[in-house]
């Protein structure tokens, strides 16, 4: 059995999430998304639950785990946090055998698990949206997110 993992905060879930996941899909018979939350996050992580679990009722093999452990931030990809993510993922996260992301830190991890890194769109040719825009300027992204995630960013809009 071929086991693929993304990571993601999906905050919010949009269709470059949905795409990537749909891409790992259709290599492997189980794709396991890590939902990674933060004390920080300002999308509460039953909100994020409820939109993976509404993606999951449509796509059969997933498996959604929760990471919430006091993993440092990684808005540069440093040595020594790159270490501390990678012993955690390897850790807890058995019989991998391919990472699917969207991002460069994918070869990293997957060269400490011992699996196969394949990127998807990673110039975001296909989807070129970033949960952090969406967040910034909900009612202006709002063509890039599923009608789930609407009704919420309809809720929390830009002040």
């Amino acid at each position: 059995m071929k086991k693929g993992l993304i990571i993601g905060k999906f905050m919010p879930l949009h269709n470059g999430h949905i795409n990537l996941i749909d891409f790992g899909l259709k290599q492997c018979d189980l794709l396991v998304v890590a939902l990674v939350v933060k004390s920080t996050d300002t999308i509460p992580l039953e909100v994020r639950l409820e939109w993976l679990n509404w993606l999951k009722l449509t796509r059969t093999h997933i498996e959604i785990v929760v990471v919430d452990e006091a993993l440092p931030r990684t808005e540069k990809l440093e040595e020594e946090t790159a270490k501390i993510w990678t012993d955690y993922f390897v850790s807890k996260f058995e019989d991998i055998d391919i990472i699917f992301s969207s991002e460069h830190y994918g070869s990293l991890l997957a060269d400490a698990m011992s699996a196969e890194h394949v990127y998807f769109d990673l110039h975001r040719v296909h989807t070129n949206i970033s949960g952090r825009e969406i967040r910034r300027y909900p009612s202006r992204y709002l063509e890039f997110v599923p009608d789930i995630v609407k009704s919420y960013m309809r809720v929390h809009r830009e002040n």
